[in-house]
């Protein structure tokens, strides 16, 4: 089996935006937007934890990972932090 490469998706995509751009028009556009961006904030976020898990993460990743997260039980979560009282 051959694997996909980056041309691959980015094929995918653009034809995934044509579709919906000609069949629903500026709402297919905005629906194509949102996902694109929901779909950037959750591979950041698994990259993120990823640098986190191996040691690697830089201060920057780790403000960006930290200020995605929507409330802090939702970092609490990701990370297994639990405050002391």
């Amino acid at each position: 089996m051959r694997e996909f490469t980056e041309k691959h998706h980015a094929f995918i995509a653009a034809t995934f935006y044509d579709l919906l751009t000609k069949r629903y028009g500026r709402r297919g556009e905005a629906a194509f937007i949102l996902a694109t961006q929901r779909y950037a904030e959750q591979r950041g976020n698994r990259m993120a934890q990823r640098a986190i898990r191996d040691g690697k993460a830089s201060i920057s990743q780790l403000f960006t990972f930290f200020f995605s997260c929507s409330t802090f039980s939702d970092l609490r979560q990701i990370t297994n932090f639990e405050p002391t009282t």
